[in-house]
């Protein structure tokens, strides 16, 4: 018995660890106290000093190699299957090492970043109060960013101003500069922002970019329309801070996006924000939405059909997959609407322009 705990050891302390991290995920307060404010910061500032500097994705060469293991061991599998090698105790160590793999990744995953999914948030450091908006509300908010849009638009010129994650991450930081200093919670150090080596491939995937939280860098999509890039920068960097669900990622990077000094950068996200806000109002009101749209100027539009045209242009039959697995990915972290998350950012521009006046947006 002695010899069976001793062998079985290692997967007992995973097995209390994991159930340890999956009851720490109940208590909101405590994650936001101890872990988002507390150790996560410290965390994600070491992994971003020592990986930062690095000009490539560490991460995703760590996923690359995670993925060429996983298909060699399931070669290895089946060439034994097939030579009829398997046997009981084969099988049931390859499950206990499988078993051991996963409450690793889930353990790392929840103490690197994954608890930040259920955090209070900035919701509860500002004390925005929710509440189901009105369509006039939506119509305002959309009439508001319709405003910022077209001003940004005739101040910002060129959309091309920032080609490299580097120049877009340093003005990004200058952004997160501002708005720090309004909400001392959004100070943001060690820029890790990097292009994703996937190139293209993100554009088949649906990634404008993503957040590694096994390493805290932020990867960037630099092939997709340059328009999109500041908002996407300040959205994963928002991710960085700790901000985890989707939507506060949204409304994180748009605070930062918009105190930015350059035209270039609050078109980004004014544009972003609009889109958002447009497609909700077409799902309340569509004749209304569409008056909105062929309101705009001309160049807005053939930028809005620019960016469709450019997306249209990747699709492929394992995309509805991919969307599949993201949206269970997004409902199983506490975003019970899965892809469709990113939108409710609309809730969280009125709650703000609520409290602290629509001249703010």
């Amino acid at each position: 018995m002695r010899a069976h705990i001793k062998k079985h050891r290692f997967i007992f302390i995973l097995a209390l660890f994991a159930l340890l991290t999956l009851i720490i995920n109940q208590f909101p307060f405590l994650i936001e106290k101890y872990y988002s404010t507390g150790l996560y910061p410290w965390i994600s500032r070491i992994s971003r000093f020592f990986l930062g500097w690095i000009p490539f994705s560490v991460g995703d060469i760590v996923y690359a190699a995670a993925a060429l293991y996983i298909i060699v061991k399931i070669i290895g599998f089946f060439v034994r299957w097939k030579k009829r090698r398997l046997n009981r105790p084969l099988l049931l160590r390859y499950g206990r090492k499988i078993l051991q793999a996963l409450m690793i990744v889930y353990i790392s995953f929840n103490w690197l970043w994954g608890f930040n999914y259920n955090r209070l948030g900035s919701a509860w450091q500002m004390q925005l109060k929710f509440e189901k908006y009105t369509t006039e509300q939506l119509i305002q908010l959309t009439d508001t960013l319709t405003h910022r849009l077209i001003a940004m638009d005739a101040e910002a010129g060129s959309r091309n101003t920032y080609n490299g994650p580097k120049q877009l991450g340093d003005e990004s930081i200058k952004g997160y500069d501002v708005a720090a200093s309004k909400f001392s919670f959004l100070a943001y150090i060690n820029r890790s922002v990097k292009p994703e080596i996937l190139y293209n491939g993100g554009n088949y995937l649906g990634f404008l970019g993503y957040f590694n939280p096994f390493t805290s860098e932020a990867q960037l999509n630099t092939t997709i329309p340059k328009i999109l890039l500041p908002a996407v920068c300040c959205h994963e960097m928002a991710h960085q801070l700790g901000y985890a669900s989707e939507s506060e990622a949204n409304f994180v990077g748009y605070l930062a996006c918009k105190e930015s000094k350059e035209s270039a950068f609050k078109y980004s996200v004014y544009y972003d924000m609009f889109s958002y806000a447009i497609n909700d109002l077409y799902q309340r009101d569509t004749s209304l939405a569409i008056k909105r749209i062929e309101a705009l100027p001309q160049r807005i539009r053939d930028e809005r059909k620019l960016v469709r045209t450019f997306f249209r242009g990747f699709k492929n039959p394992f995309r509805p997959f991919i969307d599949w697995m993201y949206d269970k990915y997004l409902k199983a972290n506490s975003q019970p609407k899965g892809r469709e998350s990113y939108n409710e950012v609309v809730g969280w521009m009125i709650a703000y322009a609520n409290k602290y006046g629509w001249g703010q947006i």
